[in-house]
């Protein structure tokens, strides 16, 4: 990740601990989404083995509206997200959303929106579902509501594998904010802990942050000791093992 997005990342998660204190994270994922990119609105939405969308959150009925479409019509915005390597959109619905999308298109005009733009969620090779951002007046994204956008999708990715991990909800966005570097020992760990249990990359993830947040730590600091070989995870004990033998730190 450059250090703009990954700046952009740190104002999406600092705005997201802001709002934490007033209730759950993950319902302002969507509010913030908005915010940050100046839309009409945005939607989160899981998607999985080829099964249907699934809502996190929304920032609006129309929202709403717009995923319940997609899961009706199996086409749209965010279901093209969800495989994609970038962003897919329509600047304008209405001219060249038909042939992109000829059931979804028409009807999505008819609710309200004009301009609709999907990004993936995803860490890595593990795709995780898609963030639809739209606008009710015809219109590209600027490049810094782009960069927002791809931005605000790895940091949803971050929270729904928290979430996973088995995080409350109400500290997601505090235990993101002390682990924003984003690095890339994460991938690697994720890739090593996947051999040694011989499980996906996806469960490994949640691995990770699961015993990362047992211990008390980020899982940044997790993923080099796991990088380093000075932590691993045993698929015969089902549990992981610490070859330095200093033990399990206590939890903060």
């Amino acid at each position: 990740m450059s250090h703009v997005s990954g700046s952009r990342a740190l104002i999406i998660l600092e705005m997201l601990e802001q709002r934490s204190r007033h209730g759950s994270e993950t319902t302002h994922l969507c509010g913030v989404a908005q915010e940050v990119t100046g839309l009409t609105g945005a939607a989160i939405a899981l998607q999985s083995d080829g099964h249907p969308l699934i809502r996190v959150c929304s920032s609006s009925p129309l929202a709403d509206a717009l995923l319940d479409l997609e899961v009706t019509v199996g086409e749209g915005p965010c279901t093209d997200a969800v495989t994609a390597e970038s962003m897919v959109g329509s600047r304008d619905l209405s001219s060249d959303g038909a042939w992109m999308w000829p059931w979804y298109a028409p009807i999505a005009v008819a609710d309200g929106a004009r301009a609709v733009f999907g990004f993936p969620i995803r860490l890595g090779a593990i795709r995780l579902g898609g963030l639809l951002l739209f606008r009710d007046v015809p219109g590209p994204l600027t490049d810094a509501q782009s960069s927002y956008g791809f931005a605000m999708a790895t940091v949803a990715a971050r929270a729904i594998l928290a979430l996973q991990a088995g995080l409350a909800p109400n500290v997601i966005a505090h235990e993101l904010l002390s682990e924003s570097s984003f690095d890339a020992a994460l991938h690697q760990a994720a890739g090593m802990v996947s051999l040694q249990g011989a499980m996906s990359i996806g469960e490994a993830l949640v691995a990770l942050r699961a015993h990362a947040f047992v211990l008390g730590i980020s899982t940044a600091e997790l993923s080099r000791r796991v990088v380093d070989r000075r932590v691993a995870y045993d698929d015969q004990l089902a549990d992981w093992r610490d070859d330095e033998g200093t033990g399990t730190p206590e939890r903060r």
